[in-house]
């Protein structure tokens, strides 16, 4: 039993050693083919790294090429020099604007013109304007509670203000303007936009100096003579507005406008402070760091002082 198995697994390991040695002698591997596909692959490889360095390269060149600021030599320089000189001939050939208004092209407009132009222009000692709010108040606002306290609205105010800078009178009885506080708005504005207010800038110091004497009877006094040398549009305009705001204080049990409401609404307008004071040399302004608010309440006590005292001062 034993020699009948070892020779049957003795025959079994024959043919398998015989099945190896039959395929290593059917598919031999050749040296020379497999050194030729591993050159293949090196040169692909080696292809494959030249192109993406190539395309590195020319992208690089690209972007350097884009990078480049435009260059200003030779005819782009050339063109920019011209073009820049007939600018700057252009420029100075341009007529001023005071020219162009001589000649009628730029009309002024209402706001914000020179009280003395705007009454020569129009031929009135009053202008045009103040006159039309004036009186559509009169005729429908001075019971109106709040009337020159409260503001109308901006974009209307705006509206009217435009329509009077084009030269066009509105029908103020209109239901577009049935808000009284836009016409008083309206107003207020005006005079904020006066390039020197009612009270001329040179006068602010005279009637500062005139308020803060201690004699009534001397402080009316001299208001009354600054009054009588303000020019003649500043002083009739000065002089109508208060006999209107006069009026408007005859209704203050329905309107609840005081004397010392119209001072605290028109002080700041009528009379403003110049705007170049110096506060090294004004001694006021330098102790109070050139606030506004420092001078209100004399603005407010020289306008309610001529109201109080209307009939001394302007008669």
């Amino acid at each position: 039993m034993f020699s009948r198995k070892s020779h049957k697994d003795h025959h079994k390991r024959s043919k398998s050693n015989g099945g190896v040695r039959d395929t290593n002698q059917n598919d031999p591997i050749d040296p020379t083919d497999f050194s030729k596909s591993v050159e293949e692959d090196d040169t692909n490889t080696e292809n494959t790294t030249s192109s993406s360095n190539d395309t590195g390269k020319n992208k690089k060149k690209k972007d350097k090429k884009k990078s480049k600021a435009p260059s200003r030599h030779g005819s782009d320089a050339k063109n920019s020099d011209k073009v820049r000189n007939k600018l700057k001939k252009f420029i100075g050939k341009r007529p001023t604007f005071e020219s162009l208004q001589e000649r009628g092209i730029i009309k002024e407009t209402v706001f914000g013109c020179p009280l003395d132009k705007l009454c020569e222009k129009e031929q009135t000692p009053v202008p045009k304007f103040v006159q039309l709010c004036v009186d559509e108040v009169e005729k429908r606002g001075l019971d109106v509670d709040g009337i020159y306290r409260v503001s109308g609205n901006l974009s209307h105010v705006q509206r009217l203000r435009y329509l009077i800078d084009r030269d066009e009178t509105p029908d103020l009885g209109l239901p577009e303007w049935e808000d009284i506080h836009l016409i008083t708005g309206a107003l207020k504005m005006f005079l904020r936009e006066l390039p020197e207010p009612v009270i001329p800038f040179n006068f602010f110091d005279k009637f500062i100096a005139a308020c803060k004497l201690s004699s009534e009877k001397e402080r009316v006094t001299t208001m009354k003579g600054l009054v009588k040398v303000l020019p003649r549009a500043n002083s009739d305009t000065l002089k109508y507005l208060l006999e209107h705001f006069r009026r408007v204080v005859e209704h203050s049990h329905q309107n609840r406008m005081l004397v010392q409401n119209i001072a605290i609404v028109f002080g700041p307008t009528l009379l403003l402070k110049p705007p170049d004071t110096n506060p090294n040399t004004d001694p006021m302004a330098a102790a109070s760091g050139g606030h506004m608010a420092v001078y209100m309440v004399y603005q407010n006590q020289i306008i309610d002082t001529m109201l109080t005292e209307y009939l001394t001062i302007f008669h």
